[in-house]
C-alpha cells in the first residue's frame, strides 16, 4: 500500500522570504508532494528554552497569511496548518480567515490544529494551560458553526455569540480537519471530531503504536469511517522507510526539509526526496478526503521548459524596450509567472546584482 508525500516549513527559514516560498511550492506540486504545510507558533520564549522547538528570531512567518501567498503560487496541491494552535486563536477570526484561504485556493485547504504545549507562548496569549483542551472543543465547534449552520451560533464557556454570520462560507463542505497531538486526550479528541491524525518525529515504531492507539480510541468512540494518518519522520524518507510507515498504517509522510539551509540547499532536498524517488504514491493535484469536498479546476501547469522559454521571451521583450525612449506611458507587464529570481543557489532570492555604468559613461537615471 502506497502512501503520499507531503512538505512541512512553507512558512520558516528560507520559506520566510516570498520568493523563495513561491519557488518551493511550485516545485513541490511538480514534483508530486500531495500537500504544503506551515506551522503555527505566534510567539515563543525569549531566550529559547526547552521544550520550545525554534530560537525566537528564527524566520517564522504566519501560518494562515503563508497559506494565503501559497495558494497564489501554485495551482492543485493542498494548503494545510501545521498545526493551529486552537485555544490561543479567536475562533470567529480564524474561521473567517481559513474560509478566505480556501476560497481563494478553490477548496484546497486542510485545516490542521492541537491543544499546544508551549506554556510560555500560551501564557503570553491569555490562555491558562489548564484550559487548553476546553478552549479546542469550543473554538472548534463555534469556527463550524459559522461555518455551516444557516443562523451560526454558539455559546459556551470560551466562545458565545448569536446574531451574526460571515460569507463566503468555505468550498469545501465540510473543511478536512487534522488533529495533532499525541496524548491521550489528543487521541480521543481526534477520534470523535477529526477526519485525519498528524504525528511529529515519531519513527516507524511510535507511528504503528499510534496508529494502534487511534484505532482503540476509535472503536471506543463509536466511529465508523476512516482516519487519514499523517506522520513526520524524524529523518529523511527513502524507499524501506516509506514502505514500512505504509505498512504500519500511515497514510502521509510529510517531509522535513533541514533548517536554516539556503535556498538553493532546500530545492535540491525537495528534489531528492520527491515521491518519485523515495517510492511515494505521486499526487495528481492536492490532497482529498473521503467525504465530498471542493472539486479542483486550476490551469494545467507547463513544463519547466516551457517556463524558461517564456521567461526568455519576457526577458527579450523587456531589453528591447529598454532601448526605446520613455513616454510616460508604463510599459506593459507580460502576464504568468514571475520570472526565476537571479543570483547563486543559496543567496538572497530578492536580490538582483547591482548594476554600475561603463567607464568614461555617464549614468542615466530611469
Amino acid at each position: 500500500m502506497a502512501l503520499t508525500l507531503g512538505l512541512y516549513g512553507l512558512n520558516l527559514h528560507a520559506c520566510a522570504d516570498p520568493r523563495g516560498s513561491a519557488r518551493i511550492a511550485a516545485l513541490a506540486e511538480e514534483l508530486g508532494y500531495d500537500s504544503l504545510w506551515a506551522g503555527d507558533h505566534i510567539v515563543l520564549p525569549s531566550p529559547r528554552t526547552d521544550p520550545s522547538p525554534l530560537d525566537p528570531r528564527a524566520p517564522f512567518l504566519d501560518a494562515v497569511v503563508s497559506l494565503t501567498h501559497l495558494a497564489a503560487a501554485t495551482d492543485r496541491i493542498a494548503l494545510g496548518t501545521g498545526v493551529i494552535v486552537l485555544p490561543q486563536r479567536n475562533p470567529l477570526i480564524l474561521a473567517k480567515q481559513l474560509a478566505s484561504v480556501d476560497v481563494l485556493s478553490g477548496g484546497r485547504l486542510v485545516f490542521g490544529l492541537a491543544a499546544g504545549y508551549l506554556e510560555p507562548e500560551l501564557r503570553a496569549l491569555g490562555v491558562p494551560p489548564g484550559e487548553r483542551g476546553a478552549r479546542t472543543d469550543e473554538h472548534l465547534a463555534a469556527m463550524r458553526s459559522l461555518w455551516y449552520d444557516d443562523a451560526p451560533a454558539f455559546h459556551g464557556r470560551h466562545a458565545d455569540f448569536a446574531g451574526v454570520d460571515a460569507h463566503p462560507r468555505p468550498v469545501q463542505r465540510p473543511v478536512p480537519v487534522v488533529m495533532g497531538g499525541h496524548g491521550p486526550a489528543a487521541l480521543r479528541r481526534t477520534a470523535r471530531e477529526a477526519d485525519g491524525w498528524y504525528g511529529w518525529m515519531l519513527g516507524r515504531r511510535a507511528a504503528a503504536d499510534a496508529v494502534a492507539r487511534l484505532r482503540e480510541a476509535a472503536r471506543e468512540a463509536g466511529r465508523d469511517r476512516p482516519l487519514h494518518i499523517s506522520v513526520s519522520p524524524p529523518r529523511p524518507p527513502d524507499a524501506g522507510s516509506v514502505r514500512d510507515y505504509a505498512e504500519a498504517g500511515v497514510d502521509r509522510l510529510i517531509v522535513v526539509p533541514p533548517m536554516s539551509v539556503p535556498l538553493g540547499d532546500l530545492e535540491r532536498f525537495v528534489q531528492a526526496h520527491a515521491p518519485a524517488e523515495v517510492g511515494g504514491l505521486p499526487s495528481g493535484g492536492g490532497v482529498r478526503r473521503a467525504a465530498p469536498g471542493g472539486a479542483l479546476g486550476g490551469r494545467a501547469r507547463r513544463r519547466p521548459s516551457e517556463r524558461a522559454g517564456a521567461r526568455g521571451t519576457r526577458v527579450s521583450r523587456r531589453r528591447r524596450r529598454r532601448r526605446r525612449p520613455r513616454t510616460g506611458v508604463p510599459s506593459r507587464s507580460a502576464p504568468g509567472r514571475t520570472p526565476a529570481p537571479r543570483g547563486r543557489p543559496g543567496g538572497d532570492p530578492c536580490r538582483r546584482p547591482p548594476t554600475r555604468p561603463r567607464s568614461g559613461r555617464r549614468s542615466r537615471s530611469r
